[in-house]
């Protein structure tokens, strides 16, 4: 990379936020609203007790920032952290098969406390939104696979960086504070892949200390720090540190559909998205052909490679090892004819049929599956009977995704489903959905929907 590879992507972004957005844009913004605020929802739920220690050790600030979906008013920071934590606990943000990255998570957590602070418009809050995911997803493709394999979590490092150049965008930033924006965030973006493992809780953690890095990075951006020139490149750059390569295509060519907001997918199963492929083929299975638990002798997945490791564990201690773990998941999916959030609890992890249909599973790396990576994230599933019948089903996209989405309704349902998971009252919902639906309009009004008070 000869020229300065930062100015450039700068200026890619710059060139998205001169277009005027179209009204298929601000829907796509409101979608992705309404599918992180269930996610965040349904978060409260499962980190009650660890929310409510974090909020007692950093305290409470009077007039400060909402929390969503608890009525305690906080820092921007301990806001951002606190979203960032529920948005991802229960597995049911968005992402994209492009780069291997959710990142609704991070810049909504980030976003929507500063965006409370500083008194953003809706228009700015949607400018900004467009821009993080714009700015996330470049890098987390264009660094792929060499990231995801060296043990990176793209949601943690690409994640951060996407949300603290959507606050930039949304606050009118100059190209100079912009600049200085990233080189805060580029220079200390983190997070690994380790917190996957069985046992493991800190999945989230990473989130949330993406959106208070975020946030951080784009209040000194603002304090007159000088940054690095061209802190993407060289020997200590941030492409040379977290990938072998970079494709310079993607990261400053024309974006997929217009705007790579638009790659995204949202999730029907509380699960990792590289289990989803399975659990969908398992649920076709199971309803098609009435398949009796008990008869059944393996169960086989063959699939893109790189999922060894980290994805095929055949025992699960706790929720958070059983939604990273594709035999788990399938497992459950069998056992319940779903595979929501509410299947996904402490009864079903130790249920004993259920860990036996886990240990049954084989998953097979295979190259045909593996080139196709990232246009096609698919496999095939086999269930095997001890009679020596099997039956087969190979899912190419699975529910979410682009090609098979979800309908505005889905995520309608889905939202108000979420909601009520996590015990919220159905007017509390539908009062955060309508300020959504009219989020130009209403923005004021959507952090004020999100206290609640029981």
């Amino acid at each position: 990379m000869n020229r300065n590879i930062t100015k450039a992507f700068l200026n890619v972004l710059q060139n998205t936020i001169d277009k005027p957005f179209s009204l298929e844009i601000d829907q796509q913004v409101k979608r992705c609203t309404l599918d992180y605020l269930g996610a965040t929802l349904s978060g409260v739920k499962a980190l009650k007790e660890n929310s409510a220690s974090l909020i007692e050790l950093y305290g409470e600030v009077p007039n400060g920032c909402n929390i969503i979906g608890l009525s305690n008013r906080v820092s921007v920071e301990t806001a951002a952290l606190i979203n960032g934590l529920h948005s991802h606990v229960t597995e049911m943000d968005d992402g994209t098969r492009f780069g291997m990255i959710h990142p609704g998570a991070p810049v909504f957590s980030a976003l929507l406390p500063v965006a409370q602070k500083f008194n953003a418009s809706g228009d700015d809050f949607i400018r900004g939104v467009v821009i993080g995911y714009e700015a996330a997803l470049r890098l987390a493709n264009s660094m792929q696979p060499s990231h995801y394999k060296k043990g990176y979590h793209p949601t943690a490092t690409c994640g951060s960086i996407g949300a603290a150049l959507g606050i930039a965008a949304m606050l009118n930033y100059s190209f100079s504070e912009t600049e200085k924006v990233l080189g805060a965030v580029a220079v200390s973006a983190a997070g690994t892949l380790k917190v996957v493992e069985k046992g493991s809780m800190l999945k989230p953690i990473n989130v949330g200390r993406a959106a208070v890095l975020a946030i951080q990075s784009a209040f000194i951006g603002q304090a007159e720090f000088s940054v690095p020139d061209d802190v993407l490149s060289g020997k200590t750059g941030l492409f040379s540190m977290l990938c072998d390569s970079v494709d310079e295509g993607v990261l400053l060519g024309e974006a997929r559909k217009d705007y790579w907001i638009n790659s995204i997918y949202f999730k029907p199963y509380a699960a990792c998205r590289h289990a989803h492929p399975a659990i969908e083929a398992a649920l076709h299975l199971k309803n098609k052909f009435c398949v009796d638990l008990d008869r059944i002798e393996k169960i086989k997945l063959v699939t893109y490679e790189g999922l060894e490791g980290r994805h095929d564990n055949l025992e699960a201690n706790c929720i958070s090892s059983a939604k990273m773990s594709i035999p788990y998941s399938v497992a459950i999916a069998l056992f319940n004819e779903d595979a929501g959030v509410r299947s996904f609890t402490d009864s079903e992890i130790n249920n004993y049929v259920i860990k036996g249909l886990a240990r049954k599973f084989l998953l097979v790396g295979c190259n045909n599956y593996t080139k196709q990576i990232p246009e096609k994230r698919s496999g095939e599933l086999t269930i095997f009977l001890k009679d020596g019948s099997k039956f087969s089903k190979e899912i190419i996209y699975p529910k979410g995704e682009p090609e098979n989405p979800l309908t505005d309704d889905d995520l309608i349902e889905k939202f108000r489903d979420l909601t009520k998971y996590g015990e919220f009252k159905s007017s509390y919902a539908e009062n955060m959905m309508n300020c959504v639906k009219n989020l130009s309009d209403r923005f004021d009004e959507l952090f004020l929907s999100f206290n609640y008070n029981s």
